[in-house]
């Protein structure tokens, strides 16, 4: 059985598997092209990234893929915004 990949320079990546030259199934995968990591079956919180293959997780169509990448993104940016004031000493811890 082989794995094919196509458009790996983009976040949501299409596999498609196929056993003698015949599809056998299709799904997406949320790619980190910056550092060629794949979203993992981890939660958000976990390890999120991996290499592994067998650790990636799949999705069933392009449109599942997208709105979990989103809220992915939604996710983190609401961990940065947290962490900017957990940054900032508060005047009786600065003193």
């Amino acid at each position: 059985m082989k794995t094919k990949e196509t458009n790996s320079n983009e976040r949501v990546v299409k596999f498609t598997e196929a056993c003698d030259d015949v599809v056998t199934r299709t799904f997406y995968c949320i790619h980190d092209p910056e550092f060629g990591l794949w979203m993992s079956i981890e939660p958000f919180d976990g390890l999120i990234w991996t290499k592994d293959a067998s650790c990636r997780k799949e999705f069933a169509s392009r449109v599942e893929a997208t709105c979990e990448l989103e809220k992915f993104l939604g996710w983190r940016r609401e961990q940065e915004a947290g962490d900017v004031g957990a940054e900032i000493p508060f005047e009786r811890e600065a003193a």
